[in-house]
């Protein structure tokens, strides 16, 4: 017997099917920890701002409250 889903894309469809945000958002919350969304949402201000190309990645890490390091090991990510 094989799992339903076997690959990334495979959630991301079940994500993209949720009929609503608010289930949507039901399904990321019992996808992932409380550390995960905050580390997915410190990712995503993260790729915001350096898309933007208006800071340094100093900068960003210094509005973000993290150290150079931890920011360049989110972007590696």
């Amino acid at each position: 017997m094989e799992p339903q889903y076997q690959d990334w894309q495979q959630v991301l469809d079940l994500i993209q099917r949720s009929q609503s945000t608010e289930q949507q958002a039901q399904l990321m919350t019992l996808l992932l920890t409380p550390d995960e969304r905050e580390a997915v949402t410190a990712r995503v201000n993260i790729l915001c701002e350096l898309l933007k190309g208006d800071l340094s990645q100093r900068q960003i890490s210094q509005m973000l409250g993290w150290v150079l390091p931890q920011l360049l090991a989110a972007v590696r990510k």
